[in-house]
């Protein structure tokens, strides 16, 4: 029978412990990302007093990054249906008399952008928080791994 050593990551050499981190940080999915983002969604359309379900749409390691969100909302007075078009939001208004003005268009516009400004920042947040080193490391103790000479877990 052949015996493995095993190690802590504290046991590993600072070489190896790199290679160990980089290795988590490549194969980071972000399984709670959608969640997260979801959930801030929610809080943002009720402060900005916005009604309605929204799907999200976001993209984080292209080299375009964006996040938006579709549905159809009520805003001061307004119905409003966002549509995703290429990673675009396209927007069509209406209200119980056909009379959006500019103006409403504009306001909700303006929320609207803020909002995806505001998700795409959480969003980045959330990924250079779970990618960064110390707090993989302390992921790694905390759920005590092991690993292989080479900085292959166990």
């Amino acid at each position: 029978m052949k015996q493995i050593n095993a190690y802590s990551f504290d046991e590993l050499p600072l070489n190896v412990q790199n290679k160990v981190i980089e290795t988590f940080q490549q194969n980071e999915d972000f399984p709670f990302l959608s969640e997260d983002l979801t959930e801030y969604l929610n809080i943002l359309l009720k402060q900005k007093h916005i009604k309605g379900k929204a799907t999200l749409s976001y993209d984080f390691g292209g080299s375009y990054e964006y996040a938006l969100f579709c549905g159809t909302f009520e805003h001061n007075g307004i119905l409003i249906k966002v549509e995703e078009r290429s990673n675009v939001p396209f927007y069509s208004f209406c209200d119980a008399e056909k009379k959006v003005t500019p103006k409403k268009e504009e306001a909700f516009k303006n929320v609207y952008l803020g909002i995806c400004e505001q998700l795409k920042t959480h969003g980045g947040l959330i990924i250079n928080e779970t990618l960064n080193p110390k707090n993989i490391i302390e992921m790694i103790k905390t759920n005590k791994y092991s690993f292989l000479a080479d900085g292959r877990q166990v």
